[in-house]
């Protein structure tokens, strides 16, 4: 890809590793760079790692009519697909980048978002809502259907 071609890459905040550092704190350093990263992934577009993501949804918004509400058995095999490529990039974002395992990552997310503390809750559900996102059809479907809204709208005469 072009991003690769070019040597683009984002330079995604891992958690600071510190010895004398808390389990409690490291776990949530962990959940908080997972959610600045995840969280907002168009800000990190030219990161390899997302490269899948992006082009199957480039490769698949036309299948979508922008003004039909209409949810066919194409439509949500794309979306499976789409969350196993999620999920994969969230797991090599995991091991590559934060130096995490899905389940060290899972448990620090459990204790986060059972934590009495408000910021880390807040931390752990913010990220569990954008795990959601990717996991959710109807969000899925609306969202390629507005790239498909929008790549007619750019090829429309002016």
């Amino acid at each position: 890809s072009r991003r690769r071609r070019h040597g683009l890459r984002s330079r995604s905040a891992s958690p600071p590793r510190r010895r004398n550092e808390s389990p409690r704190r490291r776990d949530n350093a962990l959940v908080q760079s997972a959610l600045a990263y995840w969280g907002n992934l168009w800000a990190n577009f030219q990161d390899a790692n997302l490269d899948e993501l992006f082009e199957f949804e480039a490769r698949h918004f036309e299948r979508f009519e922008p003004d039909v509400d209409e949810h066919s058995h194409e439509h949500h095999a794309l979306h499976r697909r789409y969350r196993d490529l999620y999920e994969r990039a969230l797991e090599r974002h995991l091991k590559t980048t934060l130096g995490a395992t899905p389940q060290k990552f899972y448990a620090a997310l459990e204790r986060d978002a059972a934590d009495g503390d408000a910021a880390r809750r807040s931390t752990a559900l913010a990220f569990l809502a954008v795990v959601r996102k990717a996991d959710d059809y109807a969000l899925f479907a609306a969202s390629m259907r507005e790239a498909a809204k929008h790549a007619r709208w750019l090829e429309e005469p002016d």
